[in-house]
């Protein structure tokens, strides 16, 4: 098992009420000191001369096609900026893009565009009607504007989110070698910042941060307490009371050096500490769907005794939640006390409780390529399946069903999430109280192009959800590997959008990166763990490993140094919760057209899946491509037989 950096827990910068002042340059001291705009309009004389310059540096929190940076002028006389663009014509993105109401662009190329991982550093030279874009120290694109603003309105991140620090306008261009020894300049500064520590507060797992690099260049780490944390984010051994340690990063590029403190604290493991993490657990151990039969936990990992009481029609018997009212789902509400020594913690959870599990939905696709169809299957038992009569079809976008994934939203209905097709940037969306149509769908961008993030904006594979009951929002992640990074290679790590409703996505970052290419995501929980399996893309490997979250904010714990299965090209991986106890797991063996399946009770280190023999399986038909699983009642699987039988 190896802990990765964590890389997924974004800070998110409080706005401030100070305003840029225009007229002087600001200290390379206050670079930091982020103002946040959001449709700010300033004045200034400079840009109604016949020469020059802006420069700032602008962390965007998305890439979305034609977010407008800046503009100059009004809704009928300007010059806009805008982070990227879209041809519809020809399905293609272009980078940086300044333009004019009178139909002049400078346009850059698709790698040329924000990076919303980090600050980039923005220059536009003018000089009457030639105009040139610098991006991070290098020019992008020139062209011919127009110069006839006659406005001296300025109008800083009209639809953006982005913060915006060290802007300065000058009545003159700026040369190149000035704005690349800028860019320089701050580079350490600015990679460092895109470090965000994950578990600071309360440090129990290894980091193993030695030889960590951001775009390539590797950071040197020391210690401030070497006995207690080393340079390579070891815990060297338990303290006697709280300690803060300092783990100090340095980058040095072209000349440039940085360096960027991070307080790290480990406590003291008495028994409040003991609560508090397991507080933070209990979240894991309570979904918002749940069905009669569902045990709850009576002890936690660090010793914390777990008591708990229920309201509405049902009671708890041995720890199990017994169902009494005759609705199919039954609105409920579970209160829980930890207990460790003498300090205490309540919480309380608004769950619907449904009829048991009776048995199983299978979703699946298959099909030639560009005539890929979605497909249903039910079982008993979880590994006897029989096809259903029916299909997962749109007519919307490319009308080709990939990767249907099914599960449940926050109110026990049944949604579909799907791949629209190979190559879109978009998924399908179903959306059906019983599974008995598909007439609520929707086809929603969730991929963008964003070097940063290592992201093509050209697929969005395999998508899935997960919805979490803390903070009531739906956790959707997918896979885009065709980004080449700086050695030539071909990859990209796991990504994930949030939503609270599915009709709107924020913008996506990185949910899972191990260092290596992974797709195929797919999430359960575990003996109150998060696990995601993934495929392992690397040519060596090829095969399914898991890694662990405390949270559903990402996974930063990779478990891929033994083989799930000995048997080499796998992918597609779902898995389930048997009714009976347990989980099963199934591994598309693609070159093959045939499953693995297996069953097991536990994860971490040490896994207990035993793999089923071929002839225990009995798959729906002989082509089954990428499925996943849900849980149904009694009353739902008679309903979706009877139609589709």
């Amino acid at each position: 098992m190896k802990k990765i950096l964590g890389l997924f827990v974004f800070c998110l910068l409080a706005s401030c009420s100070n305003k840029v002042n225009l007229s002087k340059n600001v200290d390379s001291d206050t670079l930091w000191e982020k103002d946040k705009f959001n449709n700010e309009t300033f004045k200034n004389e400079i840009i109604l001369k016949d020469e020059y310059s802006i420069s700032f540096w602008y962390k965007s929190n998305s890439n979305k096609t034609n977010t407008v940076v800046l503009n100059m002028g009004d809704s009928d006389n300007y010059i806009k900026l805008t982070s990227s663009g879209y041809n519809v014509e020809n399905n293609s993105y272009s980078g940086l893009t300044l333009f004019d109401d009178e139909g002049n662009w400078v346009v850059a190329k698709k790698e040329d565009t924000l990076k919303s991982n980090r600050f980039n550093y923005v220059v536009i030279n003018v000089n009457g009607n030639n105009a040139s874009v610098y991006l991070n120290g290098v020019l992008v694109s020139k062209g011919k504007i127009k110069n006839n603003i006659n406005l001296n309105e300025f109008i800083i991140g009209e639809n953006s989110n982005g913060f915006y620090s060290g802007l300065i306008l000058k009545d003159k261009v700026l040369e190149d070698k000035t704005i690349l020894e800028e860019y320089n300049k701050k580079l350490p500064s600015v990679l460092l910042d895109t470090i965000n520590i994950s578990e600071s507060d309360d440090l129990i797992h290894d980091y193993w941060i030695d030889n960590y690099k951001i775009e390539g260049h590797l950071v040197e780490w020391t210690s401030s307490n070497k006995d207690v944390i080393d340079y390579r984010g070891v815990i060297m051994k338990e303290v006697d009371e709280d300690t803060a340690v300092i783990l100090n990063a340095t980058l040095n590029i072209n000349g440039f050096s940085a360096t960027k403190d991070f307080i790290v604290n480990v406590r003291k493991n008495d028994e409040n500490r003991r609560l508090i993490r397991d507080s933070k657990k209990i979240y894991n151990y309570v979904d918002k769907v749940i069905h009669d039969g569902h045990i709850l936990i009576d002890e936690l990992e660090n010793g914390s005794d777990v008591y708990w009481e229920i309201e509405g029609n049902a009671v708890i018997e041995n720890n199990t939640i017994k169902k009494v009212g005759l609705n199919e789902k039954e609105n409920i509400k579970l209160h829980v006390k930890l207990v460790n020594g003498e300090h205490s913690f309540k919480e309380s959870f608004d769950v619907i409780l449904m009829d048991k599990i009776e048995g199983y939905i299978m979703s699946y696709f298959n099909g030639e390529l560009e005539e890929e169809t979605g497909y249903l299957a039910y079982s008993y038992d979880g590994v006897n399946w029989e096809k259903l009569n029916t299909k997962i079809t749109s007519q919307l976008g490319s009308r080709r069903i990939r990767d249907p994934f099914i599960s449940r939203d926050k109110n026990g209905d049944f949604m579909i999430v799907a791949t629209e097709g190979f190559d879109n940037p978009n998924i399908y969306v179903f959306k059906d109280t019983g599974l008995l149509d598909f007439n609520q769908q929707n086809l929603i961008q969730v991929a963008y192009y964003d070097a940063g993030l290592k992201m093509t904006g050209e697929r969005a594979w395999a998508p899935e959800f997960y919805y979490d009951l803390k903070t009531d929002k739906y956790y959707m992640y997918f896979s885009d590997n065709g980004f080449i990074n700086e050695n030539g290679e071909k990859g990209g790590p796991i990504f994930a959008s949030t939503t609270a409703d599915f009709s709107e996505f924020d913008y996506p970052y990185i949910y899972f990166n191990p260092g290596y290419s992974v797709i195929d995501g797919t999430i359960i929980r575990v003996n109150g763990s998060n696990y995601m399996f993934y495929k392992d893309e690397r040519k060596a490997a090829q095969t399914i490993f898991y890694a662990e979250g405390e949270t559903l904010e990402g996974f930063n714990k990779a478990y891929d140094e033994q083989f799930l299965n000995v048997v080499k090209y796998m992918e597609g991986p779902f898995v389930f919760k048997d009714k009976n106890g347990g989980y099963f797991i199934y591994m598309d063996n693609y070159p093959n057209g045939k499953f693995y399946a297996g069953h097991f009770n536990n994860l971490k280190e040490k896994h207990d899946i035993l793999w089923f023999e071929e002839n225990q399986i009995k798959l729906p038909e002989n082509d089954v491509r990428h499925g996943s699983v849900v849980g149904v009642t009694k009353n739902e699987l008679e309903k979706i037989i009877e139609k589709y039988k």
